[in-house]
Protein backbone atom coordinates (compact mmCIF):
# COMPACT_ATOMS: atom_id res chain seq x y z
CA UNK A 1 0.00 0.00 0.00
CA UNK A 2 1.44 3.34 -1.01
CA UNK A 3 0.98 6.17 1.89
CA UNK A 4 -0.59 9.15 1.02
CA UNK A 5 2.74 11.44 1.34
CA UNK A 6 4.19 9.30 -1.14
CA UNK A 7 1.59 9.53 -3.86
CA UNK A 8 2.80 12.65 -6.07
CA UNK A 9 6.39 11.03 -5.75
CA UNK A 10 4.61 7.82 -7.47
CA UNK A 11 2.75 9.55 -9.39
CA UNK A 12 5.50 11.36 -11.03
CA UNK A 13 7.48 7.95 -11.35
CA UNK A 14 4.74 6.41 -13.09
CA UNK A 15 4.07 8.99 -15.55
CA UNK A 16 7.82 9.51 -16.38
CA UNK A 17 7.49 5.20 -16.85
CA UNK A 18 4.92 5.58 -18.98
CA UNK A 19 6.01 8.46 -21.44
CA UNK A 20 9.61 8.28 -21.59
CA UNK A 21 10.12 4.63 -21.60
CA UNK A 22 7.39 3.70 -24.26
CA UNK A 23 4.66 1.46 -21.47
CA UNK A 24 1.62 3.09 -22.27
CA UNK A 25 -1.11 0.03 -22.86
CA UNK A 26 -2.39 -1.63 -19.70
CA UNK A 27 -4.85 -4.14 -18.98
CA UNK A 28 -8.27 -2.42 -17.27
CA UNK A 29 -9.54 -5.06 -14.32
CA UNK A 30 -12.86 -4.93 -13.34
CA UNK A 31 -16.08 -3.01 -14.90
CA UNK A 32 -16.48 0.10 -13.29
CA UNK A 33 -16.30 2.02 -16.55
CA UNK A 34 -18.55 -0.31 -18.68
CA UNK A 35 -19.83 -0.66 -21.46
CA UNK A 36 -17.13 2.21 -22.04
CA UNK A 37 -14.02 0.30 -21.70
CA UNK A 38 -14.61 -3.09 -20.24
CA UNK A 39 -12.72 -5.76 -17.95
CA UNK A 40 -9.70 -7.23 -19.93
CA UNK A 41 -9.77 -4.44 -22.52
CA UNK A 42 -6.56 -2.79 -23.45
CA UNK A 43 -6.17 0.90 -23.02
CA UNK A 44 -3.32 3.24 -24.20
CA UNK A 45 -2.80 5.92 -21.67
CA UNK A 46 -1.79 9.26 -23.72
CA UNK A 47 -0.32 12.31 -22.11
CA UNK A 48 -3.28 14.82 -21.82
CA UNK A 49 -3.98 16.55 -24.65
CA UNK A 50 -5.97 19.88 -22.63
CA UNK A 51 -6.95 20.99 -19.51
CA UNK A 52 -8.47 18.74 -17.72
CA UNK A 53 -12.33 18.98 -18.40
CA UNK A 54 -15.56 17.73 -16.65
CA UNK A 55 -17.05 14.54 -18.17
CA UNK A 56 -13.54 13.65 -20.09
CA UNK A 57 -12.22 10.14 -18.80
CA UNK A 58 -8.67 10.58 -17.32
CA UNK A 59 -5.59 7.83 -15.61
CA UNK A 60 -4.72 8.36 -12.18
CA UNK A 61 -3.10 6.59 -9.66
CA UNK A 62 -5.55 5.56 -6.55
CA UNK A 63 -4.92 2.62 -3.56
CA UNK A 64 -1.55 1.98 -5.33
CA UNK A 65 -3.21 0.99 -9.27
CA UNK A 66 -3.71 2.30 -11.87
CA UNK A 67 -7.57 3.73 -12.26
CA UNK A 68 -9.88 5.17 -15.39
CA UNK A 69 -12.47 6.85 -14.68
CA UNK A 70 -14.58 10.31 -15.60
CA UNK A 71 -13.93 13.64 -13.84
CA UNK A 72 -17.09 15.17 -12.17
CA UNK A 73 -15.56 17.67 -9.98
CA UNK A 74 -12.04 19.50 -9.28
CA UNK A 75 -10.72 22.21 -7.49
CA UNK A 76 -7.03 23.72 -7.43
CA UNK A 77 -5.73 20.94 -5.48
CA UNK A 78 -7.93 18.04 -5.85
CA UNK A 79 -9.78 15.91 -8.21
CA UNK A 80 -13.38 14.17 -8.28
CA UNK A 81 -13.63 10.74 -10.23
CA UNK A 82 -16.28 8.48 -10.75
CA UNK A 83 -17.14 5.18 -13.02
CA UNK A 84 -19.79 5.29 -15.77
CA UNK A 85 -20.53 1.73 -13.88
CA UNK A 86 -20.59 1.94 -10.25
CA UNK A 87 -21.36 4.48 -7.34
CA UNK A 88 -17.77 4.83 -5.84
CA UNK A 89 -16.52 8.03 -5.96
CA UNK A 90 -12.76 8.95 -5.28
CA UNK A 91 -10.91 12.34 -4.41
CA UNK A 92 -7.27 12.37 -5.69
CA UNK A 93 -4.63 15.00 -5.78
CA UNK A 94 -4.11 16.73 -9.05
CA UNK A 95 -0.70 15.10 -8.66
CA UNK A 96 -2.17 11.54 -9.32
CA UNK A 97 -3.74 12.00 -12.77
CA UNK A 98 -0.88 9.79 -15.13
CA UNK A 99 -2.41 11.27 -18.56
CA UNK A 100 -5.76 9.87 -20.19
CA UNK A 101 -7.24 6.64 -22.54
CA UNK A 102 -7.18 6.66 -26.36
CA UNK A 103 -11.07 7.31 -26.43
CA UNK A 104 -12.81 8.73 -29.04
CA UNK A 105 -15.90 9.16 -27.32
CA UNK A 106 -19.58 9.81 -28.75
CA UNK A 107 -19.32 13.76 -27.42
CA UNK A 108 -23.05 13.47 -26.91
CA UNK A 109 -22.65 10.34 -24.71
CA UNK A 110 -20.07 11.93 -22.59
CA UNK A 111 -22.09 15.30 -22.32
CA UNK A 112 -25.40 12.94 -21.28
CA UNK A 113 -23.34 11.25 -18.50
CA UNK A 114 -21.80 14.59 -17.07
CA UNK A 115 -25.12 15.77 -16.39
CA UNK A 116 -25.94 12.44 -15.07
CA UNK A 117 -23.29 12.34 -12.78
CA UNK A 118 -23.61 15.98 -11.95
CA UNK A 119 -27.16 15.53 -11.09
CA UNK A 120 -26.33 11.98 -8.77
CA UNK A 121 -24.00 13.75 -6.78
CA UNK A 122 -26.12 16.58 -6.03
CA UNK A 123 -28.83 14.24 -4.81
CA UNK A 124 -26.75 11.37 -3.43
CA UNK A 125 -27.20 10.59 0.26
CA UNK A 126 -30.75 12.89 0.13
CA UNK A 127 -32.81 10.65 -2.49
CA UNK A 128 -33.27 7.17 -1.78
CA UNK A 129 -31.57 4.57 -4.43
CA UNK A 130 -30.01 8.09 -6.28
CA UNK A 131 -27.25 4.95 -7.29
CA UNK A 132 -29.92 2.30 -8.59
CA UNK A 133 -31.59 5.48 -10.74
CA UNK A 134 -28.34 6.65 -11.98
CA UNK A 135 -26.98 3.25 -13.13
CA UNK A 136 -30.47 2.79 -14.79
CA UNK A 137 -29.88 6.06 -16.47
CA UNK A 138 -25.88 5.29 -17.86
CA UNK A 139 -27.37 1.76 -18.77
CA UNK A 140 -30.20 3.72 -21.32
CA UNK A 141 -27.78 6.19 -22.54
CA UNK A 142 -25.79 3.15 -23.38
CA UNK A 143 -28.46 1.28 -25.38
CA UNK A 144 -29.29 4.62 -27.26
CA UNK A 145 -26.19 6.11 -27.71
CA UNK A 146 -22.99 4.65 -29.52
CA UNK A 147 -20.06 4.55 -26.87
CA UNK A 148 -17.49 5.31 -28.89
CA UNK A 149 -14.12 3.50 -29.35
CA UNK A 150 -10.94 2.98 -27.68
CA UNK A 151 -7.94 2.94 -30.36
CA UNK A 152 -3.91 3.61 -30.13
CA UNK A 153 -1.27 1.12 -30.15
CA UNK A 154 1.95 0.69 -28.36
CA UNK A 155 4.89 -0.79 -28.22
CA UNK A 156 4.95 -3.17 -25.25
CA UNK A 157 2.28 -4.64 -23.01
CA UNK A 158 2.10 -4.25 -19.43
Amino acid sequence: MISNHSIPNFSNAIRSFFFETGFKEFVVRGGSMSPLIEHGQKVTCIPCSSPLTKGRCYVYVADGVLVVHRLVDMNDTNAEFIGDNTCRRHTILLEQIIGEPAIRENRFRRLIIHLINYIFIKVAGTVPKAGAIRSCLVKATDAILPLGECYGKSKITL
